[in-house]
Order: structure tokens, then C-alpha cells, then sequence
């Protein structure tokens, strides 16, 4: 992420996985658990993301992380990844709702 300065990551919810997530206290979605870590996007990726994955959703919710705070929590990343424009590290496990630092609709 150093090439867009950016020192957050971002996660997308459905208002039914953003109704889930506040009853369980963390993000959990039907691809997360699918897929076995959670699906992120950088700044420079959440529009895309958004486009490309939530058109016509209602109730679209927008996470956001500070990446350090969220890294020192979950600890060391799993699996393959890099902070890119294009890539994420794959985190294997749940992101808890009071780390986010704003939600926006």
C-alpha cells in the first residue's frame, strides 16, 4: 500500500452481511468463509470492488481499517499476498467490528 499512501483497507458488506456482522461483532461473509480468508480492498481498489461485486445490492456497507491496528490484532498474515494495487495478504480469520474505524453506506 505504499504506493497510494494509504494506511487502510477496506471491506464491503451487503446489509444482510453488515446486519450479521454487527450481531456476531465481526465480518463474516458467505466468500469469506467460502474461500477461507476475508476479501479486502485498498483505496485504490474499493470502487472497482464495488462495482464489480456489489451493483444493485441494497444496504451496501463500507468498512474501513487502519491496516496496522488490524495487522497487530489478527497476527501474521496467512497465506500468499502482498500490499499491491492489484493483491491483498489473505487473512484466515474474522475482522472484529470494533477495529473499524468508520462505515459508510
Amino acid at each position: 500500500m505504499s504506493e497510494t499512501g494509504d494506511i487502510h483497507v477496506y471491506k464491503l458488506l451487503t446489509g444482510a452481511d453488515w446486519k450479521a456482522a454487527s450481531a456476531m461483532g465481526v465480518t463474516c461473509t458467505e466468500l469469506d468463509e467460502r474461500d477461507g480468508y476475508v476479501h479486502l480492498s485498498t483505496r485504490v481498489q474499493v470502487a472497482e470492488t464495488a462495482r464489480l461485486h456489489f451493483a444493485g445490492a441494497e444496504g451496501v456497507r463500507l468498512l474501513r481499517f487502519a491496516w496496522q491496528t488490524c495487522r497487530l490484532s489478527n497476527g501474521s498474515r496467512a497465506g500468499a499476498g502482498s500490499c499491491s494495487r492489484t493483491s491483498m495478504p489473505r487473512w484466515k480469520c474474522r475482522w472484529p467490528m470494533r477495529l473499524a474505524i468508520a462505515a459508510g453506506t
